[in-house]
């Protein structure tokens, strides 16, 4: 599979090389060398589908003598005037080249550099031919020299689409996007087959479904014919053009150039003359073919005017034209590329089997009570994980999970391949239990400081050093001696109980009179305001009997104790140097007594 940067090289190559795309600049880079001699730098591989952008560093000779080492034909010790570059045949296809100057006079400057670019198609060893053309004295000869490219195939892989979303635990919806789009350019085929039962030729394709569990291979092709027909060379094999002798090398080799015209005669491309060259001769083009026909042109360049030009032959083409042509004593042999890049990707698409949902059981009730746990269970053992109001509870990996606080609890297993199923949510209740019930000790009476938080419908029960006391379960209880004294009070509703313990010490001189504050008349006296501020009035609606009140602040310390006489119904109290808080107010007849908390603000 080929990087996307092929194709685009594709476009590049066609938009861009085929209409004279400039490579950079190139700067002379040489070694240390003799000054009169012929040397070229080599050339870093390349690879297909990569960009390819290398310059060949050179050094021209002053004389004949470096080129008579690699051409015997060339006699040795003669002063080069000028040397000329005229072509380079053979490159990569897809390469081109660019130089600053073709033209050098070596008795002023031999060095010089050629930039090469664009992005190899066709992976080859290329023998690259430079052909240039030397001036000695009156004579100018063409040669060539000759170095090695080579362009490796791609090796790097990439996938042709990516998917989105293709691993899954259940059914799943796979997006897939197209990693080599068309862009509009015409020359560019897709097949795609999803592995679902589904393929399509579109480009780029709809989302796919897949329900059930499995692996399914997402096999996908793309064809890039985008670059089309390619001539690259021209060789002139064999020609019958000969020169007549004259002087002074009194030599019959022809001054040869090749020509190419399409059907219109409009001319393509045309060489410089080979001078004083037999054939094979040869001209790289990268010519971009139409459907049309074309036709070589071999002549050898007699001056023109009295000496006539002489057409070695002319041979006829299309983008399909394979083999040497062959017309009289002239052999043409063309290279026409054509090329076309297969892009192969597979992919999977892994859809797993949801597990079943796990169960999860409370093996008591759901309410609890302050300090009361219920125990939940699953029916998983093993790669499980609980939850309270969904964030994970650290270490909660058991079957079993023993909770006291109130939340939402569900649990989360994991199958062998990682996927979850989660339990439905259990809700977990705390319920509110009753107020403390705080008692206040009044001559070894002890008596609930507050009814108004007591639950709707209650029940008390009396401890002694943590004993039941048998038959006591109102809001008052007499003492008879020392201890610890504990108030349990029992909501019915909910089952929840709260309880209060005080060390209570018994006073053997203080009489025991007790009667629940639900029973007694004196419920029927009126106190106002509550909460008060700087006066508080007690009213009673008849003349009664003697009354005792007793006022206590929140610690329990008296700070009021009056006598009311049965011959008035109503009682007035200052309380403006009274802090602000809850006090209990406490009244006694000789056989009744009421206890009820006011608010001071």
């Amino acid at each position: 599979m080929k990087k996307l940067g092929l194709i685009l090289s594709f476009f590049c190559f066609l938009f861009g090389n085929l209409v004279g795309q400039n490579c950079e600049e190139c700067i002379v880079e040489l070694p240390t060398l003799p000054e009169d001699t012929l040397f070229l730098s080599l050339m870093p591989d390349g690879t297909v589908g990569s960009e390819y952008t290398d310059a060949l560093n050179f050094r021209m000779p002053k004389t004949t003598t470096p080129v008579n080492v690699i051409d015997p034909g060339t006699p040795a010790g003669l002063d080069i005037e000028e040397i000329t570059l005229i072509s380079i045949n053979n490159l990569p296809t897809g390469l081109t080249w660019e130089t600053a100057q073709t033209e050098y006079l070596p008795d002023e400057e031999t060095d010089g550099c050629i930039q090469f670019c664009g992005t190899p198609l066709v992976a080859d060893t290329f023998v690259v031919e430079i052909t240039i053309a030397a001036k000695v004295s009156i004579i100018t000869q063409t040669t060539s020299f000759r170095f090695t490219m080579v362009v490796n195939p791609s090796t790097s892989n990439t996938d042709g689409f990516s998917l989105s979303n293709n691993i899954s635990c259940g059914p799943t919806e796979v997006e897939i996007i197209n990693n080599i789009p068309s862009n509009g350019q015409d020359g560019i085929s897709y097949f795609w087959d999803f592995g679902n039962g589904n393929s399509t030729l579109n480009e780029q394709p709809n989302t796919q479904t897949y329900t059930e569990p499995g692996v399914y291979p997402i096999t996908y092709e793309a064809i890039i014919d985008t670059v089309g027909y390619l001539l690259t060379s021209i060789e002139v094999l064999e020609s019958g053009c000969r020169d007549i002798p004259s002087f002074p090398t009194f030599s019959t080799a022809p001054d040869m150039n090749i020509k190419v015209l399409d059907e219109d005669d409009n001319i393509l491309f045309l060489t410089p003359n080979y001078d004083n060259t037999f054939a094979p001769i040869q001209a790289s083009t990268n010519l971009l073919l139409g459907e049309g026909n074309y036709r070589v042109e071999v002549i050898d360049d007699d001056g023109g005017l009295n000496f006539n030009d002489d057409e070695c032959g002319v041979v006829s083409f299309n983008r399909f034209t394979t083999g040497n042509l062959v017309v009289g004593d002239l052999t043409v042999r063309l290279t026409i590329v054509h090329p076309v890049d297969t892009v192969n990707s597979v992919d999977s698409v892994i859809v797993y089997a949801v597990p079943e949902m796990p169960e999860i059981i409370a093996l008591n009730s759901t309410e609890l009570c302050g300090g009361q746990s219920v125990i939940l269970e699953t029916n998983y053992e093993d790669r499980i994980q609980w939850f309270q109001d969904s964030i994970l509870i650290p270490g909660a990996t058991d079957f079993q999970l023993e909770v006291s606080e109130a939340g939402e609890y569900y649990v989360q297993y994991l199958s062998e391949v990682g996927c979850p199923a989660s339990s439905e949510i259990l809700a977990i209740n705390l319920l509110t239990p009753p107020a403390t019930p705080a008692y206040v000790n009044e001559e070894n009476v002890l008596t609930l400081f507050n009814t108004n938080n007591l639950p709707e419908d209650y029940s008390t029960t009396w401890l002694f050093n943590g004993a039941i006391l048998e038959g006591e379960f109102g809001l008052s209880l007499c003492i008879f001696e020392s201890g610890n004294y504990t108030l349990s009070v029992l909501d019915e509703m909910t089952g929840c109980s709260n309880s209060f313990t005080l060390n209570v010490p018994y006073d053997p001189t203080a009489p025991c009179l007790t009667t629940d504050i639900s029973e007694n008349s004196l419920a029927e006296l009126m106190i106002f305001p509550n909460p008060f501020h700087h006066h508080l009035t007690i009213q009673r609606n008849e003349l009664g009997e003697e009354m005792t009140i007793r006022i206590y602040n929140g610690t329990g310390q008296l700070i009021l104790d009056q006598h009311w006489s049965a011959g008035t119904n109503q009682l007035n109290l200052t309380t403006e140097n009274w802090m602000n808080g809850v006090y209990l107010i406490e009244m006694t007849t000789a056989t009744e007594r009421s206890v009820e908390k006011i608010v001071r603000f």
